[in-house]
């Protein structure tokens, strides 16, 4: 057997380690960095297409999560500051609401949605703090001197009879309600019809109710309403000759 060559040894004992250290200062990778390119208006887009997928599935406070974020985004934008104050409300987050709707109408006192709004969450919310039917009714009558026709201001206006215990005016304020919808609604869904045909079958009980209590309260304790008679004048007589 004859011996290796020295340049085979070479190869076999140097070469290795030669490899073995270039493998040990090899440098780490860098790191990648994402850059977005994504403007502040297409984030906003972003997220107002995430907070109607989420108010469509009824879930209002993932909604309310996504106004939140575009308004950190742009505090002064408007049109997301009135979508979140609805939002608000039907996330039963009403002091929430309440600040921002108040902020709204002295920016914007003309605007009777605003003032309808506001109305609604003292009509309607379950909270006793902001169950309010003498704010509910005055800020209703502000909408409705500014919008006379809309028909959503007479339902609140019917709620804030209702729980102020005037079940006459409610129904009353109902039946309009319901004139104006079938008037001037093009949009109206089978779902809000039913809802306020309900409401209006609500105020009509309660008020008919009303009615038949006064009747048994008027026959338990009968009360004379006539005018009682007055003196009836002395008769004149001619006179007498002397």
């Amino acid at each position: 057997m004859s011996p290796l060559k020295p340049s085979i040894l070479f190869l076999l004992f140097v070469t290795p380690l030669f490899i073995q250290g270039e493998i040990k200062t090899k440098k780490a990778p860098e790191k990648v960095k994402i850059v977005t390119t994504r403007t502040d208006q297409e984030r906003i887009l972003f997220l107002t297409k995430i907070a109607q997928a989420y108010s469509e599935e009824g879930n209002n406070i993932a909604a309310v999560k996504a106004y939140e974020r575009i308004l950190e985004i742009k505090p002064n934008l408007i049109k997301a500051k009135y979508t979140i104050s609805q939002l608000y409300i039907l996330a039963k987050q009403e002091k929430k609401a309440e600040d921002i709707l108040l902020k709204l109408i002295k920016q914007f006192p003309e605007d009777s949605k605003l003032w309808n709004n506001l109305a609604w969450l003292y009509a309607t919310s379950e909270d006793p703090a902001f169950r309010n039917g003498k704010k509910a009714l005055e800020y209703a009558h502000e909408a409705l001197i500014l919008s006379p026709n809309e028909f959503h201001i007479w339902d609140t206006l019917s709620e804030a009879y209702y729980i102020l215990g005037d079940y006459e005016k409610a129904f009353r304020a109902a039946k309009q309600m319901a004139a104006l919808a079938t008037e001037y609604s093009v949009d109206i869904t089978k779902e809000n019809v039913e809802k306020y045909n309900q409401h209006i079958r609500k105020c009509q009980r309660a008020y008919e109710i009303a009615k038949e209590q006064k009747k048994m309260q008027e026959k338990s304790n009968p009360t004379t309403s006539k005018k009682p008679a007055s003196p009836s004048e002395p008769k004149k007589t001619a006179p007498t000759a002397p």
